[in-house]
């Protein structure tokens, strides 16, 4: 192994470490594969490598292999009220032995992914002029983006495991793939949603599309119900969770993440992600004034709100919003939620 020319003759390896063993060590240690993401994506985003982030459940500081961001707003021109970003959390994981998924038939829906970080809300509260109800929908929803090909198009898997030796045989851990991949981008991705959350006094906000990604140098692999067993680059990995503290009335919350190839990172970024970022972004800034108070209006509500989004969504009426404040107001007396003195 060569060394700097100013690297003192004292800084060597001692006796009974071999050259071959150590390069190994570092081969397997992740901190290449690390390397090689952040290469491929320092020319399009701002990273941070070894990003901090508080544990939710032990409360201490762990970190994520890196954080890249990119603005999809120019700044140069005059500023919108919600200005889009879009955010990768990625996390790192490379083995000579294959990752399995099990595809599920029956995909949960998930209106809530991505996550939308540095907004009031996870969704948007609409008044119409058919009757005094407020609807609520998710913001990727009321965008028309949540049947967007980018959301259904990969396969769902709610299960997959990582292979390990036993002798001569291969045994499927599942625990060991759930803790070194799924929960650390999920405590990172809520870490980041509360980290981003802005205060009462803000004018001005940033609506951050936030993907958690895993990248793997390892063989994918997913199977089946019918058997049918086949390589793939890409899986979304789904988990449903009760997110006591989430500041929207629905607590029942669906994460995913995205497991990709190493070797697919490219085109998944290029073909998939990106494009949907643009889009979002397209319609953030179009609808900036509803995303910076996540209040909107309509006349009324296409039958397919679903399929095609809110069509016509436009800020809401100062006297929408009178009454809105006077009927939550009401409500919360009903509730015994305000004292009177």
């Amino acid at each position: 192994m060569d060394a700097t020319p100013n690297n003192p003759i004292q800084n060597n390896l001692p006796q009974g470490i071999k050259e071959a063993d150590l390069l190994e060590a570092i081969k397997k240690s992740g901190y290449p594969l690390q390397t090689r993401v952040a290469k491929k994506l320092s020319d399009r985003f701002n990273l941070h490598e070894e990003w901090s982030f508080k544990d939710r459940d032990s409360g201490t500081l762990r970190a994520l292999d890196i954080f890249a961001n990119m603005p999809l707003v120019d700044y140069s021109a005059p500023q919108p009220r919600t200005s889009p970003h879009l955010s990768i959390l990625l996390e790192c994981k490379q083995s000579e032995l294959p990752f399995i998924f099990f595809e599920t038939e029956h995909p949960a829906r998930l209106t809530g992914f991505p996550p939308i970080a540095g907004l009031k809300s996870h969704s948007i509260e609409i008044a119409t002029n058919e009757d005094r109800s407020v609807y609520i929908f998710s913001i990727l929803t009321a965008l028309g983006l949540s049947n967007h090909d980018f959301i259904t198009r990969p396969p769902f898997s709610n299960t997959f495991s990582k292979c390990g030796r036993r002798g001569s045989s291969l045994e499927l851990s599942g625990e060991d793939a759930y803790n070194s991949v799924v929960m650390p981008l999920i405590k990172a991705a809520t870490h980041y949603e509360i980290s981003e959350y802005p205060k009462p006094t803000y004018r001005y906000f940033q609506a951050k599309l936030t993907l958690p990604v895993a990248v793997l140098s390892a063989p994918m692999v997913i199977t089946r119900s019918d058997g049918e067993t086949q390589f793939t680059p890409w899986v979304r990995v789904t988990r449903h969770e009760y997110d006591g503290d989430n500041y929207d009335r629905n607590k029942s919350r669906f994460w995913a993440i995205d497991v990709v190839h190493e070797d697919y990172l490219s085109t998944y970024l290029d073909e998939h992600a990106l494009p949907f970022a643009r889009e979002f972004a397209e319609k953030v800034l179009k609808h900036d004034e509803e995303l910076a108070s996540c209040e909107g209006f309509t006349e009324q509500l296409d039958g397919d709100v679903f399929r095609i989004g809110v069509s016509a969504l436009k800020p809401r009426p100062i006297s929408k919003k009178v009454f809105g404040a006077f009927r939550n107001f009401i409500e919360k007396l009903a509730h015994n939620s305000i004292n009177i003195k």
